[in-house]
């Protein structure tokens, strides 16, 4: 059943806990926000970039929730973000929000489990092409590199900055497993040996370029 979205109370405190509900008048369920975003705007006024892919609340839809909330993703700290009230608040890690829609661009954000640099890892992925049973997704990341003070009177002091990262892209086979994308045409027949005539036709009259989301989408919207 979805539920519909409002704001129930607010905590005060940046460290407790946000209690939204979602539900109807004979549905009720309370789930808690955590960790409130206070003015981020304002407190990283003075840092070049952007921590965000995309830097204002936009219109989306979450899977079980009713309604357009707006969100945004945070590619530095790997969360989901709500508005609420003019407060942003982390969307919390669940089933039951783990799928959402921007509506202006189309693209769905999945929560998903799988290793990361030789860890296992829970996180965020858009997805880039889905075929069942094939999904193929890609990462975005933000790091924050600290101002830097001048080495000498001759040079000037180097601003706080978020970078973005080269974008990596994951893909998730039929038996559910998720995994680096390989990059090139070889470990990708490796990888879906029932592919091998559609990969290889494709190759012959497109080049791909593996950095590319889209040519990565492009691909494997066609084979």
């Amino acid at each position: 059943m979805k539920k519909s979205f409002f704001l129930l109370t607010i905590a005060i405190s940046v460290n407790s806990y946000a209690q939204i509900t979602f539900g109807s008048s004979t549905n009720l369920g309370t789930v808690l926000f955590k960790d409130k975003v206070f003015d981020m705007e304002n407190k990283n006024k003075n840092i070049q970039g952007s921590a965000y892919v995309y830097e204002n609340f936009i219109d989306a839809t979450i899977k079980d929730v009713d309604g357009f909330p707006k969100v945004r993703y945070n590619a530095l700290k790997d969360d989901m973000e709500v508005q609420q009230n003019n407060n942003a608040y982390v969307i919390p890690r669940e089933p039951a929000f783990s799928r959402i829609k921007i509506i202006s661009t189309g693209e769905t954000i999945v929560l998903e489990k799988f290793d990361y640099k030789g860890k296992p890892y829970e996180g965020y992925l858009f997805v880039i092409s889905e075929k069942d049973p094939i999904t193929v997704y890609k990462k975005e990341r933000v790091e924050f590199k600290d101002f830097e003070k001048p080495r000498n009177s001759y040079a000037e002091e180097t601003p706080a900055r978020f970078i973005p990262q080269k974008i990596e892209f994951f893909i998730k086979t039929a038996d559910g497993k998720i995994m680096e994308l390989p990059k090139n045409k070889k470990k990708l027949i490796d990888l879906l040996p029932d592919k091998q005539a559609n990969i290889e036709a494709y190759f012959k009259s497109n080049k791909v370029d593996f950095s590319n989301d889209k040519d990565v989408k492009k691909l494997f919207n066609s084979i």
